[in-house]
């Protein structure tokens, strides 16, 4: 049985973590902050996916949705941030086109920044109508819930490689098993066993891909010249995507997930 009083201390704990990274992101700025809060809240969400599927939680993703209108202003940021990151490989990119995206990103970091303390007060109301709205959960509910994403994922890998959307949504729910999987008491995850480094491993390499459909999508907006490196890029997917082909065949036979 996963207890109420599991669940709730796992909410308290990373919510705190989260509110400690918008607090040093208010005083430098740093992608490294935003992007530690998002993964807590990305944490928080995958264990609220899974629990709300249960009868007697299924409202709590609606008191979620405060956090998530959060969510999605620093993602805006981080999505500015990645970009930098990307074209920072290629020295030709125009300046006016970076001295754009980093105009963009001061200004939009500097009102997340102000707004920390009204983001805090905001986690933490919403971490605490939550917990108090848990209930436990029995392991067979979990492990169902498992095999059905570990399932649909695998018929997906089966029949849509390639397709960006598709292979986005997968990784997405690739990384809610990891993350709900980790929260876990030992006595539940000893007896789930899925392969962890396997399901990593397919959602880095999807990410990867990404990466770099992503920097292929923003060199063409700052119309980028330089052939050579598109043809690169268009070699690196197209090896990347053999990769993701092989790595994820038989996918629901390497999750390897058990109910012991």
């Amino acid at each position: 049985m996963l207890r109420k009083e599991h669940i709730r201390k796992y909410f308290f704990s990373k919510t705190a973590s989260a509110i400690k990274h918008l607090e040093k992101f208010n005083k430098k700025a740093e992608p490294d902050e935003l992007h530690h809060f998002r993964v807590d809240i990305k944490k928080l969400k995958a264990v609220l996916i899974l629990v709300k599927s249960h009868h007697a939680n299924g409202h709590l993703l609606k008191l979620f949705k405060p956090i998530n209108q959060v969510f999605k202003k620093a993602g805006d940021i981080r999505t500015i941030d990645v970009n930098l990151d990307l074209i920072s490989g290629f020295p030709d990119v125009k300046k006016n086109f970076v001295a754009k995206l980093q105009k963009q990103r001061k200004e939009k970091a500097k009102k997340f920044g102000n707004a920390t303390k009204r983001n805090s007060e905001v986690l933490n109301d919403c971490c605490k109508k939550i917990s108090e709205s848990l209930f436990d959960i029995d392991e067979r509910y979990i492990h169902r819930k498992f095999r059905k994403h570990t399932h649909k994922a695998a018929v997906s890998f089966s029949r849509n490689q390639g397709d960006m959307e598709e292979l986005h949504n997968n990784r997405k729910k690739i990384k809610m098993l990891i993350y709900t999987y980790e929260h876990f008491p030992d006595t539940i995850s000893k007896k789930l066993n899925i392969n962890k480094r396997y399901l990593t491993k397919v959602q880095s390499t999807i990410g990867d891909f990404h990466d770099r459909a992503l920097a292929r999508d923003i060199l063409a907006v700052a119309r980028y010249k330089n052939t050579r490196d598109f043809q690169q890029i268009a070699i690196d997917m197209e090896k990347k995507q053999r990769s993701i082909e092989k790595l994820t065949k038989d996918f629901e036979k390497k999750v390897n997930l058990k109910y012991n």
